[in-house]
């Protein structure tokens, strides 16, 4: 089994594709971001060897197969757990999302934010992230993230 991770670059995922075509692989499974730019490139795979996609699908016919999971319902079980497990009032939930624009992060930001907007708290909870994806507000602080470390600057 040969891993890549093209850390949400599309382009460096067309290179890994390649990469691993000309070192003769038997299956592709790939998770791509949604946007089908990578289409083209698996439609050609898929005349050579099986490409499985999971995660987000496509509307070309470019895999044999598909394994998708409802990304809402992950996002909602996480917000429900925050809020039974770790939440204590006047707590901030930060979320950190994953590629801008992908539809996966998208269903998964509006499953916690459903799951978390029932709690009483909710109005005094600080939402930064998932507020700005979903309804375009501008969060009240700025993340900087850093190895082992997030702190919050005002």
């Amino acid at each position: 089994m040969i891993f890549r991770d093209a850390a949400g670059s599309p382009e460096k995922q067309i290179q890994d594709i390649q990469s691993l075509m000309d070192n003769g692989i038997d299956l592709l499974i790939i998770s791509p971001d949604g946007s089908g730019s990578l289409d083209k490139t698996l439609e050609h795979v898929r005349e050579k060897i099986p490409v499985v996609m999971a995660g987000v699908g496509s509307e070309k016919d470019c895999y044999t197969s598909l394994i998708q999971v409802d990304d809402e319902k992950i996002g909602r079980l996480a917000g429900e757990y925050i809020l039974e497990h770790l939440y204590e009032e006047g707590d901030r939930i930060v979320v950190i999302e994953g590629v801008k624009g992908s539809p996966i992060s998208e269903k998964r930001h509006r499953g916690i934010l459903d799951a978390t907007i029932q709690s009483p708290d909710f109005g005094s909870m600080a939402y930064d992230a998932a507020l700005a994806l979903l309804y375009g507000e501008e969060a009240d602080h700025n993340l900087t993230i850093e190895p082992q470390l997030i702190t919050e600057n005002k």
